[in-house]
């Protein structure tokens, strides 16, 4: 008979399957890492911003809680992304880094919260 360990060791499994599966918790995201402003296009007078790509960064998708808006100073209204750290190549960075969701949209970086290692990042994101 299993014992109250195997069980619960049983459940974490099925949730992290469900969380990860399609149609689940999470999504499958392109992070934005800024590199340069690149050249200056004197004939329209814009500026074209060189970004590296990393894309099919599945991550899980929340909604920030009390204790994000209270610690983190992030807003309901953001999005709270869970990244294993091995998915991205390092931190993203608040007011240069951008995120594109699976519907296309592009978000800001307010804040990364990651764990000593970088083994999980927490990023909270919010619509331009």
């Amino acid at each position: 008979m299993a014992g109250y360990s195997d069980l619960i060791k049983q459940q974490v499994s099925n949730a992290f399957k469900n969380i990860l599966a399609p149609n689940g918790l999470s999504e499958s995201i392109t992070v934005k890492y800024f590199v340069s402003e690149g050249a200056h296009n004197v004939e329209d007078d814009t500026t074209e911003t060189i970004y590296n790509e990393v894309k099919d960064v599945v991550v899980i998708v929340a909604k920030p809680g009390f204790d994000d808006v209270k610690n983190h100073g992030v807003v309901f209204s953001d999005a709270k992304l869970i990244i294993p750290g091995p998915f991205i190549p390092s931190e993203p960075q608040v007011d240069t880094d951008k995120v594109i969701r699976a519907n296309g949209e592009e978000w800001d970086i307010r804040k990364v919260v990651g764990v000593p290692g970088g083994g999980v990042w927490t990023v909270f994101i919010y619509r331009t």
